[in-house]
């Protein structure tokens, strides 16, 4: 096989390298690298180099999908905070629903969701929701299955109650996974709110209770805050230390 060295400069570079004895054609392929020796037009051998390439270079276009989820805390009278939490999905593209009908690019799916969380334990106490936008009239028959989560406490198989109660055929898909997703900021944000009231009290009982509440809820909830680890037992030392 011959091909001229002018040929290649002319329609390959940058990829090409001119040595004193050789041309080296470098050639980009989706998952390796492959290079081509020529001496005298002629290649001499082929060299195949497998390389790792970023996921998002095998893109072909622009987004066509983003779905975004903003979760937040506010605090609220005794001892309680509001937890709210927004989902929405946006398409960059025209689609056909299941059922056929054409929908144009836009906002699919927005719905809040807005919870009264407080003692005892981080209880939900009230919850509310608003559908912004759904894709049918059928989405709306689902607001009410949100009131099954009143009195459900946020701990350990929380996620797993929230789609006994609404998940399936019981509800709406979004919705639960919205709320699964607020369970986390319950958590973060009670605790931000819980540590925030606690630093203007002096070491009391009070204190105490505050640091009782805290390792009964970490404990085991990740690698950090395993139990007999490092923190977990720093904690427990502290409040035994106080005791006595």
């Amino acid at each position: 096989m011959r091909l001229s060295i002018l040929f290649i400069q002319h329609y390959y570079h940058p990829y090409i390298q001119l040595l004193p004895d050789r041309v080296i054609l470098t050639e980009f392929h989706c998952n390796y690298l492959l290079k081509l020796y020529y001496l005298k037009d002629q290649i001499m051998f082929i060299s195949k180099q497998d390389i790792h390439m970023g996921l998002m270079e095998q893109a072909t276009d622009d987004k066509i999908h983003t779905r975004t989820i903003s979760l937040s805390t506010y605090p609220a009278k005794n001892n309680c905070v509001i937890v709210e939490g927004i989902l929405k999905d946006d398409r960059t593209v025209g689609i056909y629903l299941a059922t056929g009908e054409s929908k144009p690019p836009g906002t699919i799916h927005q719905m809040i969701i807005r919870m009264l969380v407080g003692p005892p334990g981080m209880t939900i106490q009230d919850v509310e929701v608003e559908m912004v936008d759904v894709p049918r009239d059928e989405c709306f028959e689902t607001k009410s299955g949100i009131d099954k989560l009143k009195g459900l406490q946020v701990k350990s198989g929380f996620t797993a109650k929230v789609k006994d109660l609404i998940g399936g055929n019981k509800g709406c898909a979004h919705m639960t996974t919205l709320v699964t997703s607020m369970g986390h900021e319950v958590i973060q944000g009670y605790y931000t709110f819980f540590a925030n009231t606690n630093q203007h009290q002096s070491e009391s009982t009070t204190s105490d209770a505050y640091k009782k509440g805290m390792n009964n809820f970490l404990e085991d909830t990740c690698h950090v805050w395993r139990k007999g680890g490092l923190l977990i037992t720093k904690l427990k030392q502290g409040l035994q230390k106080n005791i006595e």
